[in-house]
């Protein structure tokens, strides 16, 4: 057992269960991974370019197709608007 282990086993052996549980404790702030959705709104954004309609049909055929493809079989997948 590593003495971190050791000294966590120690705290928690020794504190009341009242001061481990303190009510103003609080976690950290955790940022939650952004969808590819927002991935992509972001790094448009980033580079002053529009997220046109064509561009959401694409990356949603990318995201919901999980095997590999090349352009051609994407293309022949996609719908033919616009």
């Amino acid at each position: 057992m590593s003495v971190v282990a050791q000294l966590e086993q120690q705290l928690v052996a020794s504190a009341p269960a009242h001061k481990l549980m303190a009510k103003d404790y609080s976690l950290q702030h955790v940022s939650v991974s952004l969808s590819p959705q927002e991935r992509f709104d972001e790094y448009l954004q980033s580079r002053a370019m529009r997220n046109t309609q064509q561009r959401r049909t694409v990356l949603e055929h990318v995201f919901s197709h999980h095997d590999h493809f090349d352009v051609e079989t994407l293309i022949e997948q996609l719908p033919e608007k616009g």
